[in-house]
């Protein structure tokens, strides 16, 4: 079993408390019942391996224990990513939609990248990704040689 360091623990905490917070705070379906006490959050702590309680005692439904458990699995999923420097780097060609404002500069800048990325996971990456952007600004010649490189290498 891995071991995480300190910062990493202390952020989940942090987000389970933010989580915790949105909980207590979103309205119940059922304002009109009496309050249940209800014990509805665990984590183990780092320093001394007891478990501490999270919340206040208020029941919640079982859409906010799934929004709970979506958050969670989307930092496990994220914390996945940034552990592996291929699979972050895949996700960044594939968000530079979202950085660079035309697809003609995303063009320019996996190009220029293109060139130096040794990694061939990488390089199909950015290929794919060229791809698309290639056909996108109708640019099929290159497209088409892009094409052909993912297909024979």
């Amino acid at each position: 079993m891995k071991t995480h360091n300190t910062k990493y623990q202390l952020c989940i905490i942090g987000l389970l408390g933010l989580v915790v917070g949105m909980l207590v705070a979103s309205p119940s379906a059922n304002e009109d019942q009496p309050e249940k006490e209800h014990v509805y959050a665990q984590y183990q702590s780092p320093q001394d391996g007891l478990f501490q309680t999270v919340g206040n005692g208020k029941e919640i439904t079982n859409d906010q224990l799934a929004l709970f458990q979506s958050i969670f699995d989307l930092i496990n999923q994220y914390t996945a990513v940034v552990d592996n420097p291929t699979a972050c780097s895949v996700a960044a060609i594939m968000s530079i939609d979202d950085h660079v404002s035309t697809p003609e500069e995303s063009i320019k800048l996996l190009e220029s990248t293109l060139q130096s990325a040794t990694n061939d996971k990488v390089r199909r990456a950015i290929r794919l990704k060229l791809l698309e952007l290639y056909s996108k600004v109708g640019q099929k010649g290159n497209a088409h040689e892009m094409l052909r490189k993912l297909i024979i290498q």
